[in-house]
């Protein structure tokens, strides 16, 4: 069961995220307890937006040079069951650079550099409250939480 507030969420974060616009530079959080349907809502929005404009990605994949491959094209990255200690401040980097629009160069195996802006949304399904390190706390204003109870 949802919290009071989720369908005025979930209706803005679906309206968002079909729109294929980034500019709002938010990072979507589904959390709460195990079997409360945060699944099944990430598997409707995969199915609205289309199964080859989604990757499943997992949030230790952007510790990884090569980790980033696979975002290129998508609109949505699903990070299922998110885990995340406060040591990993390269993700938080790269979530907030991947939000934010800004330009990078990612590398492929065995093909040259990819140059350009990542348009792909985040959207982080997790039962525990993530434990993300950020001095400047920006990465906190870049989350829209919807609870899931």
């Amino acid at each position: 069961m949802m919290s009071e507030k989720t369908p005025k969420y979930a209706a803005s974060l679906f309206g968002y995220l079909l729109t294929g616009d980034a500019r709002q530079q938010k990072l979507f959080l589904f959390m709460g307890k195990p079997r409360s349907g945060k699944g099944t809502l990430a598997r409707v929005l995969e199915q609205f937006i289309g199964r080859n404009n989604v990757a499943g990605f997992h949030l230790k994949s952007l510790d990884n040079e090569l980790g980033l491959e696979e975002l290129i094209d998508k609109r949505l990255a699903v990070v299922g069951d998110a885990r995340l200690d406060g040591r990993s401040h390269k993700a938080v980097s790269r979530l907030l650079s991947i939000s934010g629009q800004d330009k990078m160069t990612i590398n492929r195996k065995n093909e040259k550099k990819w140059h350009g802006t990542l348009r792909v949304r985040f959207l982080i399904l997790t039962n525990p409250l993530l434990n993300l390190t950020d001095a400047s706390g920006v990465i906190a204003t870049r989350f829209i939480p919807v609870v899931f109870s």
